[in-house]
C-alpha cells in the first residue's frame, strides 16, 4: 500500500467514523426527544395533578403542582399522581450510564437479594419521605393526612429539597 493510499483509507475511516458519531448524536436527540414527548402524553392523558422539571444534570428543579386537579383529589389519588410522575419522568444520561456499565447493579437490581442501590431520603418533620436511586428520586411516600394539609408550595419545596439531598450525596459518593 503506498502512502497515498494508506492516506485515503485513512480518511475514509475518519470521514466513517465522524458520520457514525452525528447519526449517534441524531439518535440519541431523536430518543431524548421522544421520551420527553411521551411522558408530556402520559402526563397529560392520565390528568397528573404534578410535573416534574429536571436540570441539565438530572436533578430535580421543580415540582409544579395543578391545585385544581388536587382538590378534586383524594390523598391516595394525589400521591399516585406524584408517583406516576416520577414513574414517567426521564432518567438522566448519568443514572442510566451507571446502570448499564454496572453488571451487578443490574443484576441486584433484577433479584431481590443483596444492598439495593435505593436510598430515602426523610423531611425535617419526618412527613415526607423521598427514594432515590443513584441519586435520581422515584418516589415519594407521606405520613397519612399530611399531603392534602400541606400547601402545593411547601410540598414542592421539600421535595425538591429531599431531591437535591439525593443528588449531592450521590454526587459525593462518585468523588
Amino acid at each position: 500500500m503506498t502512502n497515498n493510499e494508506f492516506a485515503a483509507a485513512h480518511e475514509d475511516r475518519l470521514k466513517a467514523s465522524s458520520d457514525l458519531r452525528a447519526r449517534a448524536t441524531a439518535l440519541l436527540a431523536s430518543a431524548e426527544k421522544l421520551q420527553s414527548q411521551l411522558s408530556d402524553a402520559i402526563s397529560e392523558s392520565n390528568g397528573y395533578a404534578v410535573k416534574l422539571a429536571f436540570d441539565s444534570e438530572g436533578v430535580l428543579d421543580s415540582v409544579e403542582v395543578d391545585d385544581t386537579a388536587r382538590r378534586r383529589m383524594s390523598e391516595e389519588e394525589f400521591l399516585a399522581s406524584v408517583k406516576a410522575a416520577f414513574a414517567t419522568a426521564p432518567l438522566p444520561r448519568s443514572a442510566l450510564a451507571r446502570l448499564v456499565g454496572s453488571p451487578d447493579m443490574m443484576r441486584s437490581l433484577r433479584e431481590d437479594r443483596g444492598a439495593k442501590p435505593f436510598k430515602e431520603f426523610i423531611s425535617v418533620d419526618r412527613t415526607i419521605t423521598l427514594t432515590a436511586l443513584l441519586g435520581r428520586p422515584i418516589g415519594v411516600s407521606a405520613q397519612p393526612g399530611v399531603l392534602l394539609a400541606m400547601s402545593s408550595k411547601e410540598f414542592s419545596e421539600t421535595v425538591v429539597r429531599l431531591a437535591r439531598s439525593a443528588a449531592s450525596e450521590e454526587e459525593e459518593e462518585l468523588s
